[in-house]
């Protein structure tokens, strides 16, 4: 939405003319006009931002990490009753079953928050 608006004075005394004036100014006799133009806009501005917040935790699950604490204490001492190629595939075996069991006893929990203002 837009207005606008004139006017249109005389220089020197200030008198105000029609738009379709010429000539000297009828008060004072001398020639000068001064235009002001007005002009009133309205403007809606809208603002579109959106927030987001992460928050991570690991969590253990006691439990399974007390079993994988108690495998690795355990494993060296297998060694002395185990020898040879026995001891070598007991000590693999129990090195696999840890790298399987070792990403369950932490849990990575992420939460995320989005919103808009």
């Amino acid at each position: 939405m837009s207005e606008e608006s004139r006017k249109i004075t005389c220089r020197y005394c200030g008198i105000e003319l029609s738009e379709n004036h010429n000539g000297p100014c009828p008060s004072c006799g001398k020639t000068g006009r001064h235009i002001s133009i007005s002009v009133k806009e309205t403007i809606n501005v809208k603002s579109l931002s959106s927030w987001e917040r992460r928050r991570e935790l690991m969590r253990t699950q006691p439990g399974l990490h007390l079993v994988i604490i108690v495998i690795s204490l355990a494993a060296p001492f297998l060694g002395l009753v185990f020898s040879g190629w026995i001891g070598v595939i007991v000590g693999l075996l129990i090195g696999v079953l840890l790298y399987f069991l070792g990403p369950k006893a932490l849990i990575k929990i992420r939460e995320i928050e989005r919103g808009k203002s």
